[in-house]
């Protein structure tokens, strides 16, 4: 729900706002998921952004939360067969590769001697 009150009548109720188009089409098609998908599907295959999927999370129109893999919360997903969007058994996306940046990074951590400085910056 937005924010606001209907000053008109007196009241204060809290005035809903219609979905931007994006927004209800994601709501949509999680209504005909069930209610559930992996957000790294929602923003891939579906080209959803995180954007979309904040907003309608700050209006309370949805909720979203972190699974820990292998937790029972997890494996009761993976027994039901909670499907990502893309039609697969939802799964946990897989670890990507670090950036070059990034690998310059750890090498030089790596090179650090014992007790020796670093500023991390970024």
């Amino acid at each position: 729900m937005a924010g606001g009150t209907d000053a008109r009548r007196g009241c204060h109720r809290p005035i809903l706002l219609r979905p931007h188009p994006r927004q209800q089409s994601l709501l949509e098609l999680l209504e005909q998921r069930g209610g559930r998908a992996w957000l790294s599907t929602l923003t891939t295959a579906e080209r959803f952004s995180r954007s979309v999927v904040e907003g309608l999370e700050r209006q309370g129109q949805l909720r979203r939360r972190a699974v820990a893999a292998g937790s029972a919360e997890f494996m009761t997903l993976q027994a039901a067969g909670v499907a990502a969007v893309d039609g697969t058994a939802g799964t946990l996306e897989p670890p990507q590769a670090p950036s070059a940046a990034q690998r310059q990074a750890l090498e030089r951590l790596a090179a650090t001697p014992p007790g020796g400085a670093l500023l991390l910056w970024g």
